[in-house]
């Protein structure tokens, strides 16, 4: 056998060096490669959009939806995007198919108009109600440009006024723009060569604001619509006026004008709900088109001119057949025949192809519908406008929402899905609520009535003012003076069967559920200069509540502690004060000094208001951004600070009341280590205003919302543990001293003290396990007992009784005022039962040293809440002498218990 030799083109030496460099090559180090990205990848809310840094979830979503009003859309020539602009100063550009945004200019003033070019190449805009935040040019343009780019390729006119409408010739050589102000004087009109800027057409001899402007398909007419319900038609070449149609009534305008793609017919919408179609050949009109049930905003033929859609503020829209011009089908949400009519479809834009229908809600959101079946495109849940306040279920697995799109909707808050949506009666929703077994929600619209609704069905349990039942003429007055579309607060009791009103008029009212009992607990502002004060109106002794509200956004001058025994709440001469329910007394009133503002607002009045669950802390929010934090039941002030550099709009507190949590016009959240008004933390998230904020059941979630129509859910457990661990080591000297401040009259001492004592839980367990007094309250036979004395023909056995029930305090309080009930009582024993009363109950002049102590050991047991310190609050509220810290102690004990399921 012959070998034949491997024929090579490298050399015999160098093969045989392969393995030794193979060898070397290994034990070298190795190549350093480029290092890989690091960062975590941002958490993905259900839609597949990331969520801002902190946030865990994100409840509804932010695709096809502005922050403001959406005031123009249009789609590109291709069909594959949509154009809108909005009342927030943007301008959009979003994927047709999945409401994706792709593009976001921000502008000096409100985007009026949008529209593309017939090569879908160029976005025009017209610009007008500028921004004054932002440092706004005074003068308008309409602004040009690339699709593809974004870049700006073009500004046509330099305005003073605001720019309306425009429209682009069929070639896309011109724009014609319509411009004018409501109570200006110069309207006009301008038609601009689009490459080079010039000029080419000024209309200036127009008496009333121009609403809307359109060029014919063939670009032969100009044609616009204006406030004194006339349209005019020019010449599109060199302004020259062919006619001028109308007026027609006396109180309409010409909000809407459209041609058809073929050239036969001009539609025009008018404010006294009829449309009106012209024949240009002869421009004859036809019989008015009727069927919507409010003014017509917008008109847009389908592109091949079978169809004409039109936007109106009832809510709806209609798809006419422009053969026989009859109303073929009407797209309306579910809730449109409900919703007030300050929902007004603006804009109106059929698809290329003429399936689908693009619309502005008359909130934030675009709206897609399907042309033959008028059925919406829903694809992503959640609300079409502002949220404007929340509610967690007390369990914490669901969450409450109403926005200002009229409806209310309930959350899982672990997967993040809508499971139920309810539409109220009006277009706004003031305040929520969820009952104490957690089975019926409460809402507020801005029609007036309140709503009780079963959140497993969704059904409508009931109203107020309840429906076919006579009302009589005083409570019918006071219902017509507190005006319920403004109260913005709600929360039901802890028995469930009451919610206390508070309203941005000054008035806070007590609901009965099972009754039609009302009452007033402020006077309802009457307007400058009228004063505030309070009374009361109705049962002498109010119920227990919590809080009920209306769609007022920019404060919250009521609130009530979750314990539901005192409410909170600011009067219109700037004056605080909370209001003992259960006895009806007043507790804590302090006038807050004005100060007036360079702009006239009163920067220094309360303006929104929060109290602890436990009912010991208020924190008042003030005009000028300062928080201050007051101890109620002393009527101290422990500290103030600045928050933030406008007012807050939204205060809560965590459910140990260790955190504070504020939002304002800054568009930030942040988070306030109560003990030393410190900011712990700063969120943000949001598009626009966080207009509310509310923590969890258990502390550990906050959730917040506002303008961009979502919801935000944020993990603060790291910052609720910070909060409560802060503080260094206490020796056993130093904890005499604590314990003197916790009787002491400086709030900031005893907070101080508060802070440092439950930051060392453990010794602050057992020292307060021994310190605080334990006696066997007194029996009630007892105290019943004493109570008859008081009756004794012995008058100084009645005396020596009254000092004796004088001196077990509030111990004998609950028997002492229902005594007062008793027929057979004499009128000297009323006299001095009212006296003993007053003598213990609220506000408390000098408090003793004791029932001091008690009261704040519970907020500090409270902040730790461990099954050692449930121990000692147990203990407190079976002997402590005292039956207010008793009872605060088994309160705050039930608190730990839901919020734990470990105990």
């Amino acid at each position: 056998m012959r070998f034949h030799p491997i024929r090579t083109s490298v050399p015999v030496g160098l093969l045989l060096l392969i393995p030794l460099l193979v060898f070397a090559q290994e034990g070298a180090p190795p190549e350093r490669q480029p290092p890989k990205d690091q960062s975590p990848k941002p958490r993905l809310d259900l839609y597949g959009d990331p969520l801002p840094e902190g946030a865990i979830r994100r409840l509804g979503s932010l695709r096809f939806r502005h922050i403001g009003t959406v005031l123009s859309v249009d789609f590109s020539p291709d069909g594959k995007t949509i154009a809108s602009g909005g009342r927030d100063w943007t301008a959009r550009i979003w994927d047709a198919q999945t409401g994706k945004e792709i593009r976001r200019w921000e502008l000096d003033g409100q985007a009026l108009a949008v529209c593309f070019s017939p090569d879908g190449k160029t976005l025009a805009c017209g610009v007008g109600e500028p921004n004054t935040s932002r440092g706004t040019r005074k003068h308008r343009a309409v602004l040009l440009w690339d699709t593809a780019t974004g870049k700006e390729i073009g500004k046509l006119g330099d305005l003073t006024t605001d720019i309306r409408s425009i429209a682009f010739s069929h070639d896309g050589e011109r724009l014609a723009a319509g411009v004018g102000r409501r109570g200006a004087e110069d309207h006009e009109i301008y038609i601009w060569k689009v490459t080079t800027g010039e000029e080419l057409v000024a209309i200036r001899d127009l008496s009333s604001i121009v609403f809307i402007v359109a060029i014919s398909p063939e670009g032969k007419w100009l044609a616009a619509g204006d406030g004194a319900d006339t349209i005019h038609v020019w010449d599109a070449w060199d302004g020259k006026r062919l006619k001028k149609l109308g007026p027609f009534t006396d109180k309409s305008a010409v909000h809407a004008l459209a041609f058809s793609p073929d050239g036969k017919w001009l539609a025009s919408g008018h404010w006294d709900q009829k449309i009106r179609v012209w024949k240009t050949a002869s421009w004859v009109t036809i019989d008015p088109l009727e069927g919507h049930s409010s003014s017509v905003w917008s008109l847009e033929f389908s592109p091949d001119s079978r169809l004409l859609a039109s936007g109106s503020s009832d809510g709806s829209v209609g798809i006419w057949d422009a053969q026989t011009w009859s109303l073929a089908r009407r797209c309306e949400r579910p809730d449109a025949s409900r919703r007030a009519q300050m929902h007004v479809v603006r804009p109106v834009a059929f698809s290329p192809d003429g399936r689908t229908l693009a619309a502005g809600d008359g909130g934030s959101k675009i709206i897609l519908w399907t042309v033959q079946s008028a059925e919406e495109e829903v694809l992503y849940e959640g609300h079409a406008g502002r949220v404007s306040c929340l509610a967690f279920t007390p369990d914490g697995r669901s969450l409450v929402s109403g926005g200002r799109d009229g409806s209310v909707r309930l959350w899982d808050v672990e997967s993040g899905r809508q499971n139920l949506k309810l539409w109220g009666p009006g277009f706004g929703v003031g305040a929520v609520a969820v009952s104490p077994a957690g089975k019926t929600l409460a809402s507020t619209h801005a029609l007036g009535r309140a709503h009780l609704w079963d959140m497993a069905t969704g059904k409508l349990l009931g109203q107020w003012p309840p429906r076919n039942r006579r009302v009589s003429a005083e409570l019918r007055s006071l219902l017509e003076s507190v005006q319920f579309e403004r109260f913005n607060t709600l929360e039901f009791t802890p028995d469930g069967k009451s919610l206390f009103a508070g309203s941005t008029r000054d008035a806070v009212a007590l609901l009965s559920l099972r009754s039609n009992d009302l009452d007033i607990f402020a006077q309802p502002f009457q307007g400058p200069g009228m004063g505030g004060g309070t009374r009361s109106v109705g049962p002498a002794r109010p119920r227990l509540a919590e809080i009920f509200g209306g769609w007022e956004y920019l404060h919250k001058p009521a609130a009530l502690a979750r314990n539901g025994e005192i409410a909170i709440f600011r009067t219109s001469d700037s004056t605080v004060v909370a209001r003992h329910l259960p006895s009806g007394k007043e507790w804590f009133r302090q006038a807050i000094p004005r100060q007036e503002g360079t702009n006239g607002s009163l920067y220094s009045e309360p303006r929104t208001l929060a109290i602890s669950s436990d009912g010991q802390l208020v924190a008042l929010g003030k005009g000028d951004g300062t928080i201050e934090l007051w101890e109620l039941f002393s009527g101290r002030r422990i500290r103030a600070w600045k928050a933030h550099k406008f007012m807050p709009l939204s205060l809560d507190f965590s459910p140990t009341g260790s955190l504070l949590a504020s939002t304002s016009v800054e568009s930030t959240i942040r988070l306030w280590d109560i003990s030393q008004g410190k900011e712990m933390r700063r969120l943000s998230g949001h598009e626009g205003w966080a207009q509310v904020v509310r923590f969890s059941p258990d502390g550990k979630t906050l959730a917040s919302a506002g303008l961009d129509t979502t919801v935000l859910l944020w993990d603060v457990e790291a910052v609720r543990v910070a909060a409560t661990d802060r503080g260094g080591a206490i020796e056993k000297k130093d904890i005499e001293a604590l314990w003197a401040d916790l009787a002491g009259g400086d709030a900031a001492k005893s907070e101080e003290a508060v802070r440092t004592l439950a930051a060392n839980s453990a010794m602050a367990i057992s020292f307060l396990a021994n310190r605080l007094p334990v006696r066997v309250p007194m029996d009630m036979e007892e105290i019943r007992s004493l109570v008859a004395r008081l009756d004794d023909v012995d008058f100084a056995r009645r005396e020596e009784t009254t000092k004796r029930l004088e001196a077990l305090g509030d111990a004998a309080e609950t028997h002492l005022m229902e005594s007062l009930d008793d027929s057979d009582r004499s009128p000297e024993s009323r006299i001095r039962i009212e006296a003993i009363l007053g003598s213990y109950a609220p506000p408390y002049r000098e408090i003793p040293s004791e029932k001091m102590r008690g009261l704040r050991s519970i907020r500090i047991l409270e902040k730790i809440s461990t099954a050692e310190a449930l121990e000692v609050l147990n203990q407190i509220a079976r002997t402590f002498p005292s039956v207010v810290v008793r009872s605060r102690a088994s309160l705050a004990a039930k608190r730990i218990r839901s919020a734990s399921r470990e105990f």
